[in-house]
Formats: C-alpha cells, structure tokens, sequence
C-alpha cells in the first residue's frame, strides 16, 4: 500500500475550485436526431439511424393502428456527416437506395454500434421487417432486428462526402451482414475488449410500443454476449 506524502487538503462541503458552462450549438441542415448511431470524430463524425421525432410518448388519442409510438415515417432515412469543430454540415445522403434489409437496419432505432480497426459495427434495433417477411405470421410490422453488420467507415464518409449514392454497388464492396438469434437486442451497447465484442444488455422487443393495446412481447438480455 502507498499512502500519499502530502495528500491534498478535501474541498469544502458544497465547493469546488472550477465551474461548468454547457453552450449548445445547432449545425445547418442536421435536423434533431433521437436514438441515432454516432462514429467519428470532431472532424469527421456520421449519424445515421435513429428517429426524427424526438422521445416516444403515450398520449390518450394514441391507438396500436392509428398512432404508434414510434411512427414508420419519422424514421431517419438519411447518413450525416458533419464537423463539430465548426459547426459545420459535410455531406448527406439516404440509405433508401440500399437493399431493404441494411435500409431497414439504417433507418432502426436504439441499435447498439462500435467503430474498430475501420468498420463500424451496427448490432440490431428496433426497426421493420423485411419484405420477404411480411407472410410470417410470427413476425409484427416493428420489432428488432436479429442482425449484425459491418460498414468500412472509410468508404462511407468518403460516399457521403463526394455525394455518391448508397446503392448496390456501395453495399456489395462495403458492407457484411449475418443474422443471428443473440442478436436481436435493441437498448443495450456494443463494446469492444480483448478483441473481442460485448453485446452488452439490452433487450429484445417485438411488436408495436403503444399504450393503446396491441401485440407486444418485450424481453431483458440480462447477459453480456460475447
């Protein structure tokens, strides 16, 4: 045990020696985003995913049909890049062009996300199914996404900042997909340690979130998955 020579005196009850100031700023053309995925940096930093809608609420008029918590068209259909240093919109461009299945991963929300070694790791969400799914009865409109991708960070910054479209094309060179059961989490955190990936809590949640009624059934990870 080393005990400190001349430990320093504890601050007064109540006092600090500094203060904190948070001055927030606005970007032009970056609309307010909510449960997005962030990579980057302050040079260079993508958004994408989330919602445009801000936090779900449950007001009385709300119907599982008519007003679900979280709206198909308010859904984030756009990659932003952009400079925090000054404040500064870099380029945009939509995932709508991309196959349904990594759109609908892109367009998600609450996913769990990574940036390592140059990809940047997407792990489930809470979005909408696929197409080829709509005639499997086990499946509702929303739930999440038992789906794990990879995106080359360097190939999507560059795309969006020369203002190429992310097609085919762009998807067969720089994305990877796989599904798996362990995977549909939404909620949680993607965290990497010992070269390896944690998927860290969360939970699996399917059906449309509404206080007017409906299907849903919602389910704790408890678990961190490596």
């Amino acid at each position: 045990r080393v005990k400190a020579a001349n430990p320093p005196a504890p601050a007064a009850t109540g006092d600090v020696p500094y203060s904190l100031e948070l001055d927030g700023f606005t970007i032009a053309g970056l609309p307010g985003l909510h449960s997005s995925v962030y990579a980057g940096d302050e040079r260079e930093l993508v958004i994408l995913a989330g919602r445009t809608n801000g936090m779900h609420g449950f007001p009385a008029i709300r119907t599982t049909g008519s007003a679900p918590s979280f709206p198909a068209d308010t859904r984030n259909h756009n990659v932003y890049l952009v400079e925090l240093a000054h404040k500064k919109l870099l380029g945009s461009a939509s995932v709508d062009g991309l196959p349904q299945k990594i759109a609908n991963q892109l367009t998600s929300s609450n996913a769990q996300y990574a940036l390592s070694h140059g990809w940047l790791y997407i792990v489930g969400g809470y979005g909408l199914y696929n197409k080829e799914n709509a005639g499997n009865p086990g499946l509702t409109p929303i739930y999440t996404i038992p789906t794990a991708m990879a995106i080359d960070f360097k190939a999507l910054v560059t795309a969006v900042k020369n203002k190429k479209p992310l097609d085919q094309a762009f998807a067969t060179a720089n994305i990877a997909t796989f599904d798996d059961p362990n995977l549909q989490i939404t909620g949680g955190a993607l965290k990497e340690f010992n070269n390896k990936m944690l998927l860290v809590f969360g939970h699996t949640m399917n059906g449309l979130y509404t206080a007017g009624g409906g299907t849903m059934t919602q389910t704790y990870s408890s678990s961190v998955r490596v």
